[in-house]
């Protein structure tokens, strides 16, 4: 198989190993779809002369409004989550461009009973947040970032640029309740949309992958009381600072505020995997690692560990 071939199945198999689900669409569209959530791409629309059908009359300029359709349906199936992707070349009259789109409603990510809590917006956004990540790394992205943007489909305040290698490579949108209400989607939904180019440039030029990990992993979670200004890339930070090589992954998956919790502050916890390429982990191996973040968390950003 040629490079171009590998990088592709790769972020395939990356988004299929983060849960999330590949589904295909038609090329054509039904313009009052685009129209309802991609408007600003009018003039770039690509109409069929002869169409077969009005649901299939333009050329789709956006991915995004499938996919939101794609959700909206399985909710009408009764689905109550779904994390979907889809690989597809869009077209506007300036030309064509492959890209990926992300779709994510209910309670992703979550386990127990903790699933049967409603999903607020910020939480399906810092999900969102936390799969472009986990996406940039996997594919050897050196630089992710998001920063505040506004995008057509999203509620105020609610969307994100996204930048890869310090170029703006799409979007993160909590998309707006006027779309939702069309397909009855009363819970927040989010929507990644992004170039496929700059998330293969680093795969095409990476000489190979690591192999499986031939060595079991060791998981230790941090629960934290934090500043609402403290930033989770400053705590990502601080921890992949403070942690040895033998760090694998962190991840989110807890946010809380209000109760017992004063004005200002929040709590936050994070799931830190642990796995040596050389050889089996002890526990008092991991545990020294993980209280090694854990005083690093506190001298430099005055969080209050809280120990189970």
């Amino acid at each position: 198989q040629d490079a171009p071939v590998r990088a592709l199945r790769r972020l395939r198999d990356v988004l299929s190993g983060l849960g999330i689900s590949e589904i295909l669409n038609y090329s054509l569209v039904a313009e009052p779809l685009l129209d309802l959530v991609d408007p600003d791409q009018r003039a770039q629309r690509i109409v069929i002369p002869r169409p077969i059908s009005a649901d299939q009359s333009v050329l789709r300029t956006s991915l995004v409004p499938q996919m939101v359709d794609t959700l909206g349906r399985n909710r009408a199936h009764q689905v109550a989550e779904a994390a979907l992707f889809e690989i597809g070349r869009t077209f506007r009259r300036d030309g064509e461009q492959d890209r990926l789109v992300i779709g994510l409603m209910g309670p992703i990510g979550r386990s127990g009973v903790d699933r049967r809590r409603a999903m607020e917006a910020s939480e399906l956004f810092l999900w969102a947040k936390g799969i472009v990540e986990a996406l940039a790394s996997a594919m050897k992205v050196e630089a992710c970032a998001v920063r505040p943007a506004a995008v057509a489909c999203a509620e105020a305040g609610g969307a994100a640029e996204v930048l890869l290698d310090s170029e703006v490579a799409g979007t993160l949108a909590l998309v707006h309740k006027r779309i939702r209400k069309e397909w009855r989607l009363n819970d927040p939904v989010a929507i990644i949309d992004l170039a496929v180019a700059p998330l293969l440039a680093r795969a095409l030029a990476h000489r190979g992958f690591q192999d499986i990990p031939a060595y079991p992993s060791v998981a230790r979670d941090v629960a934290m009381v934090v500043g609402d200004e403290i930033r989770h890339e400053d705590i990502v930070r601080v921890i992949r600072q403070a942690a040895p090589r033998e760090l694998e992954t962190v991840e989110l998956f807890d946010i809380f505020k209000g109760g017992a919790l004063p004005p200002g502050r929040r709590s936050v916890a994070y799931s830190l995997v642990y796995r040596s390429s050389a050889r089996t982990l002890t526990d008092e191996e991991a545990n020294g690692y993980h209280e090694h973040v854990k005083r690093a968390l506190r001298s430099e950003l005055g969080a209050e560990i809280r120990e189970s």
